[in-house]
């Protein structure tokens, strides 16, 4: 086996941007027809509307996960709480809270090899980050509703989408097209976010 190195540095011209440049020392058959096939493809236009780039939205920290014996407890509380919220604000807060912790626990879970809860967790959170969208609409509607608010839950949609598009290859293939479907779903929450405030 060939192994490759590759040496990374930073070189800046005068007055000009820093330039990255990347020294290939070693390189075998198999790593040569890898770059080829990436060179290949970065030549092909590129569906730009849903290009990934790094989202600044801070999820929360998920706390006990689904596969913790006293996550019941959890669940109901949150229903609890969820119930007894009557102010629309606050439930949409709530609302996008929960939306946020349950992608956070999916990526977890995804990551710890406990792939199917990782995708059935991924799924109500997307359910959940309907539901506060719903709660938003609403609050537009009675003009309660702050660009603050529009701006936060945009940000949230497209963290979900990159932390489940960066999972999805972690997930064995029976398990796909359910994630698929919960990524499906965020899209259109972003969407719909897009076409009711824009």
């Amino acid at each position: 086996m060939v192994f490759s190195a590759f040496r990374v540095g930073k070189a800046e011209a005068e007055g000009e941007e820093a330039i990255e440049s990347v020294e290939i020392i070693e390189m075998g058959k198999q790593e040569e027809d890898v770059l080829e096939l990436n060179k290949e493809a970065s030549e092909e236009p590129l569906d730009t509307e849903w290009e990934l780039k790094e989202v600044d939205y801070y999820l929360p920290y998920p706390g006990i996960l689904p596969d913790h014996p006293l996550y019941w407890l959890k669940m109901f509380r949150d229903k609890v709480l969820l119930s007894l919220t009557r102010k629309p604000v606050d439930r949409y807060e709530r609302l996008l809270l929960y939306a946020d912790k349950r992608v956070g626990a999916a990526e977890a879970l995804i990551k710890g090899g406990k792939a199917e809860l990782g995708v059935t967790t991924a799924d109500k959170a997307e359910k959940y980050m309907e539901q506060a969208i719903s709660e938003l609409t609403v609050l537009a509607k009675e003009g309660k509703a702050t660009p603050e608010m529009q701006d936060q839950v945009e940000k949230a949609a497209m963290k979900h989408l990159e932390v489940l598009e960066a999972v999805l290859d972690k997930v064995p293939d029976q398990s796909k097209p359910t994630l698929e479907q919960a990524i499906e779903k965020t899209k259109l929450n972003y969407e719909k976010v897009i076409s009711q405030f824009d």
